[in-house]
């Protein structure tokens, strides 16, 4: 099974048709970035070029343009040069006749020239919204002509998430089978982990064996985990990896493989020890408690505000048993009072980039469509010591596809009851 990018780039050109009749859809490839004056960082192609042409090549673009109802691939003329430093480019003669489209060879020096003179006529122009890409600099270059001396060149910009947005927030079949081999290989690698997850282990060494393993079976990170043990894990991003775990603590582990560009996002908690103390259990609890309420709001048609509401009313009433808040459950939850404890959103949408694309999370009224993927991801977190609660964090995620009727867990094969959790240390 293949992603049919001729379909999609079609889509695009059809939705294109319904803004304005002289429009165009202008994307490029991810621009290098510098690791330093001399190093460039791994190559990450941008997810929407990606997404339309299937390619991982650099200084490409593809414009598609409703007044010619035409599919231009750009590419770069050959450098002899450069292909004895970083070697032959794909066949782009191929991949323009896979996406249906013409393709165009330019000269390096004036891209930008040939790219304007493809959208002469075009009244609305779609752009990327992506700081020092290519597609940036050549709307830099239109915005910067007074309207009433652009002559042909569009008048009107806007991003290409408008159209893009909506698009890759369905999922096709061939990107769920891709998201459950990301799934896979990042329920491999945990596995092969879990030995690690012991008194006197660094954070720094479970992230880079992790790493490993996602390489192993042909993978990489889909974003820098986040190990997260005792302390660390009352920051929600957290980045520093300088901590070696303790006996008695927890340990957050908030990690995904990418496969083929497609992420995998999985959170689990664990004791250090192997087993969890009685109050550990116990909050660990309410917040799976927490997260399967949640997921079993997930379908067709409902509000994420009632999927974050299912979560946070089982967090709430925790919280006023372990005497961590005052007053009723409707009263907490209107007074946001438990946000303290849970300050982040449920979930998000999921797909080439971890936090894909797409409108899930934009206002109240946002609700859910059969066919995307989103996270469910509720948390407990002390930022200081309250009680008997040390400075801590537990927060369990899944990978859910809505559905029609419903939620389809598909981590649901990553343990994560908290026996199911313990018995990983046996």
């Amino acid at each position: 099974m293949k992603a049919n990018h001729k379909k999609r780039i079609g889509k695009v050109l059809k939705k294109l048709k319904t803004f304005d009749k002289e429009s165009a859809f202008f994307v490029t490839s991810a621009s290098p970035t510098l690791k330093d004056r001399y190093q460039y960082n791994d190559y990450n192609q941008d997810s929407d070029f990606y997404y339309l042409t299937g390619s991982h090549a650099k200084h490409l673009a593809l414009l598609i343009n409703t007044k010619k109802n035409s599919v231009i691939l750009f590419a770069p003329e050959k450098n002899p040069i450069m292909e004895l430093w970083e070697g032959k480019t794909e066949n782009f003669k191929t991949l323009a006749k896979n996406i249906g489209a013409e393709l165009v060879i330019y000269k390096r020096h004036h891209s930008i020239e040939a790219f304007l003179d493809a959208m002469l006529g075009v009244q609305t122009l779609f752009l990327q919204n992506v700081k020092n890409e290519t597609a940036w600099y050549v709307g830099e270059k239109i915005l910067n002509i007074p309207i009433e001396a652009r002559r042909r060149l569009p008048e009107k910009v806007i991003y290409t998430e408008e159209i893009m947005g909506p698009l890759r927030l369905i999922k096709e079949p061939y990107e769920i089978k891709e998201t459950k081999e990301a799934l896979k290989i990042t329920w491999d690698s945990l596995l092969k982990t879990i030995p690690m997850l012991k008194p006197g282990t660094k954070e720094a060494h479970i992230a880079a064996r992790l790493e490993y393993e996602f390489k192993l079976r042909g993978a990489t990170q889909a974003f820098n985990c986040i190990p997260a043990s005792g302390p660390s894990a009352a920051t929600l991003h957290y980045e520093h990896y300088s901590r070696t775990l303790k006996k008695g603590e927890m340990f957050l582990l908030d990690y995904g493989a990418r496969h083929n560009m497609y992420c995998a996002d999985i959170s689990r908690t664990f004791p250090v020890s192997g087993k969890f103390t009685p109050l550990q259990k116990d909050l660990y609890n309410v917040v799976l408690e927490a997260q399967i309420a949640a997921i079993r709001k997930v379908k067709a048609g409902v509000k994420v505000k009632t999927i974050y509401e299912a979560a946070a009313k089982v967090i709430i009433q925790g919280l006023i048993d372990f005497k961590l808040l005052k007053g009723s459950l409707s009263s907490n939850l209107k007074s946001g009072a438990f946000r303290k404890f849970f300050p982040h959103s449920i979930g998000h949408s999921l797909g080439i980039d971890t936090h894909d694309i797409g409108k899930i999370r934009n206002g109240p009224n946002a609700s859910l469509k059969a066919g995307m993927l989103i996270t469910i991801e509720p948390g407990i977190y002390f930022a200081k010591a309250i009680k008997k609660f040390p400075v801590s964090g537990i927060r369990i995620e899944d990978n859910i596809l809505v559905t029609k009727t419903g939620g389809k867990n598909l981590s649901y094969f990553i343990p994560k009851s908290a026996d199911d959790i313990e018995a990983l240390f046996e």
